[in-house]
């Protein structure tokens, strides 16, 4: 029997189907993806349900280009339209996300930035103790959103980010964030969604924009390419 004949909606059939991929991570953000891919191999890639309000109900898939002692290049792309008609760029449609990853192992992935050579070469599987969040419960992406992306520091009532920084800290200039890595030693990356991209480096021009304590955590917690 198929699902739609059970009386799902298009977006629980969806789900139902994608909770079923072992790569699919379900709602996650983009740090823990980040987390996640770094040490992995070029072409790695994960699935995830996209945590972008301009894009609610969507899904991203957060890949990894390069990976050098000097920089780890992490993109995150949102998989665009809807059940029967998914695409990176207008132009080349699919009827399953499957199918749209399937095509760009083998194709350079579109996207909006042009971004070169970038393929969804390796599957990254999620961790036995994930469960995926269905975007259909939306009381499920409530209550992970409180218990997970922002906790409040009882000390000083400041709200603090899944990986320790305050949020007021973690908030920098022209759409970067920072965050620290989850396994120690923690060190601390940057992190754009707009732009879709992930690094160690000082984002350029940011430096002179962002306060002393932002600039006391980037010291205390470098990433030190020569170590």
């Amino acid at each position: 029997m198929h699902l739609f004949e059970m009386g799902l909606s298009d977006d629980e059939y969806v789900m139902e189907e994608l909770n079923d991929l072992p790569y699919y991570h379900g709602y996650i953000n983009s740090s823990k993806a980040v987390a996640l891919l770094r040490h992995e191999r070029p072409g790695t890639y994960l699935l995830r349900q996209s945590t972008n309000i301009q894009h609610k109900g969507t899904f991203t898939i957060s890949v990894i280009k390069n990976r050098t002692d000097k920089r780890t290049d992490i993109y995150h792309f949102t998989v665009l339209g809807t059940r029967g008609s998914y695409y990176a760029k207008k132009g080349v449609n699919f009827k399953r996300v499957v199918d749209l990853l399937q095509y760009y192992k083998n194709n350079d992935y579109e996207n909006h930035l042009d971004i070169p050579n970038i393929r969804l070469v390796h599957s990254l599987d999620k961790p036995d103790y994930v469960t995926p969040y269905s975007y259909a419960s939306v009381e499920g992406r409530f209550e992970n959103l409180l218990a997970h992306l922002r906790q409040l520091d009882e000390a000083t009532g400041e709200e603090i980010c899944e990986c320790g920084i305050g949020v007021r800290d973690a908030t920098l200039p022209n759409g970067w964030m920072m965050h620290l890595t989850p396994e120690k030693p923690k060190l601390i990356f940057f992190q754009n969604d707009e732009l879709n991209l992930t690094q160690w480096d000082v984002p350029e021009g940011l430096w002179e924009k962002i306060t002393p304590n932002q600039r006391r955590l980037i010291h205390e917690n470098k990433f030190d390419s020569a170590g």
